[in-house]
């Protein structure tokens, strides 16, 4: 495996033993979690929801909305690309993916007042 390859690799595995410790309210090994993933992928914005999260519950509320900001800014990249390459995001059948189907979803939210 490649260096890039063994990173996102990480990054998953750190970023989804957050996710578990945020639901069994380990806060900071969540956040410490959280933050390795994003140092390993800077650009995926699934690390900066999870530590934000966790610095809510660890109470510290200037970071996790700092956190968090980071986290809309990298998930509104997300969501222009797959308005730029929507055609590109159709399945052979024609239907959505769900991947393109959860960024155009999360795309509605970040843009719309609801």
């Amino acid at each position: 495996m490649n260096r890039k390859l063994d990173a996102t690799v990480a990054a998953a595995l750190y970023n989804n033993r957050a996710l578990a410790r945020l639901k069994l309210q380990q806060w900071l090994a969540a956040s410490t979690d959280a933050a390795a993933a994003a140092g390993l992928r800077p650009e995926w914005h699934k690390p900066c929801f999870r530590l934000a999260q966790a610095q809510c519950e660890l109470g510290a509320f200037k970071q996790a909305i700092a956190t968090c900001r980071t986290g809309e800014r990298l998930l509104e990249k997300v969501c222009a690309l797959a308005v730029q390459c929507g055609g590109a995001l159709l399945s052979s059948s024609g239907a959505w993916s769900s991947r393109a189907a959860n960024a155009m979803g999360a795309m509605r939210c970040v843009h719309c007042s609801c």
